[in-house]
């Protein structure tokens, strides 16, 4: 068994889910909103308490008697009548004060509520309830009682303060408040590291598909990310293997074709010397018959191996290794383009070569940089007219070394056969070598030209 597949049962196992850390976080999240609440609001609810437990007796009259002025205040700018007890409301609007008005025992208005002193149709029985206890309170001389003058009469008023209720209520807003922003943020701070866990393994495989198949998908969560990134690693472990393997099978065909090409056209070669030295110095027709049969099956032999490397190098996936250096262009190459315009020149064609580029070099592999070459002349062979001229030239141009084969194109060509592939191997073969290998007609003109970087 692999090492990540061992790994990733051994996660497996102690792994936890998404769901139950969900579940964990926000436990703990309540728990600590939870204290996060009673803490607030019992420190708040104490200091309210002491606050007011500081407060004298003498300190409350003061802010009592404050309240009082400032009533007396709103009544004479209003001219309020005693009827008019009830816009007594108005005035209360952001004071934390209940006011209760009452003239010779009878109550006037309590809780904003007018009674016109017929009380007990006005009021439920927590009001009476209310109302029994504050009188009680008032001739127990516990609350104190302020005279209060309206255009009509006087009535007494008592301040009841509910400034301490209102505290605590606001402390408990606000410890609900505080206690939600505690759980949120600790749900976020969870959320953004579940997230920001997610667009790591994004941004990897994201880079892994942009072609950094080695670099490793790593997550250290025990979960279904986790084991997402475990699985995808795993998958990225096999896709590495595939290729190596891939690799290896295709340089080992490589290998095979291109000495079994090699191995091929060498004997085939020299066994078509033979046979035209033997077509040279035979004199029995029978016997000439016999040695063109052969010298054209050696041809085709020739032909098909060259069509066999030309298709791997085609349509192969990969580049084939070339074993590239630096040559003097005015004699390596001069020589190779010599001999093929001797052999055109065997044939009938009328060649004019020019070669303007003695002293550059260029960096190339010799066997593959001559199957260009034989390309490029093998269709001269097949499409030129025999009767024009082919223009064969070797000059240096923006820091190239460029070779520029044109010949016009004979007007029957029906006879040969083409599937474009020698001309994809030419261009594979030159992006290798860093240069290029272009092919285009002019008119009744057919201009071919490689062009190599000069070192």
């Amino acid at each position: 068994m692999r090492k990540t597949d061992r790994f990733s049962k051994e996660r497996a196992k102690s792994s936890l889910s998404l769901k139950v850390k969900l579940f964990a976080v926000m436990l703990g999240g309540l728990l600590i909103a939870g204290g996060v609440f009673f803490g607030v609001y019992s420190v708040g609810k104490f200091l309210v308490w002491r606050h007011y437990e500081s407060m004298s007796a003498e300190q409350m009259r003061e802010q009592n008697q404050g309240y009082v002025d400032d009533l007396q205040k709103y009544i004479n700018i209003n001219r309020l009548y005693i009827k008019d007890v009830d816009r007594i409301s108005e005035w209360k609007v952001g004071k934390h004060v209940e006011l209760v008005f009452y003239q010779d025992r009878d109550l006037i208005y309590l809780d904003e509520k007018a009674t016109g002193g017929n009380f007990e149709d006005f009021l439920s029985e927590d009001d009476k309830r209310k109302y029994d206890e504050t009188l009680q309170s008032i001739l127990d001389g516990n609350m104190d009682a302020y005279p209060v003058s309206f255009v009509d009469g006087t009535l007494l008023v008592t301040i009841v303060d509910e400034g301490e209720n209102f505290l605590n209520s606001l402390v408990f807003v606000i410890a609900i408040l505080l206690a939600i922003i505690v759980l949120t943020t600790i749900m976020l701070v969870y959320f953004g590291y579940v997230t920001k866990r997610i667009r790591r393994l994004a941004f990897t495989v994201k880079t892994v598909e942009e072609g950094d198949i080695n670099r490793p998908i790593e997550d250290a969560g025990h979960d279904e990310i986790g084991k997402l990134a475990s699985d995808v690693n795993s998958m990225r472990n096999s896709v590495i293997d595939n290729m190596s393997k891939e690799r290896e099978a295709w340089e080992a065909n490589a290998g095979l074709i291109t000495a079994m090409s090699h191995d091929i056209r060498t004997p085939l070669t020299v066994m078509l010397g033979y046979l035209e030295l033997m077509e040279l110095q035979n004199t029995d027709a029978a016997n000439g018959e016999y040695l063109e049969a052969c010298r054209q099956n050696a041809l085709k032999l020739k032909k098909l191996s060259d069509d066999m490397f030309s298709y791997f190098l085609v349509f192969g996936k990969r580049d084939v290794e070339l074993d590239s250096q630096e040559v003097d262009a005015g004699v390596i190459i001069n020589h190779m383009l010599e001999e093929h315009c001797v052999l055109l020149s065997e044939m009938g064609y009328n060649i004019n070569c020019s070669f303007e580029a003695d002293r550059a070099r260029v960096k190339i592999d010799t066997v593959y940089f001559n199957r260009v070459v034989d390309n490029v002349f093998s269709n001269v062979g097949k499409y030129a007219d025999s009767k024009e001229r082919v223009e064969v030239r070797t000059f240096v141009e923006s820091g190239e070394l460029v070779i520029s084969i044109s010949n016009y194109i004979a007007e029957d060509t029906s006879g040969a056969e083409s599937n474009r592939i020698g001309m994809k191997t030419c261009v594979k073969i030159m992006e290798q070598f860093g240069g290029s290998f272009t092919s285009h007609r002019l008119d009744d003109t057919f201009v071919s030209e490689i062009k190599l970087p000069i070192v």
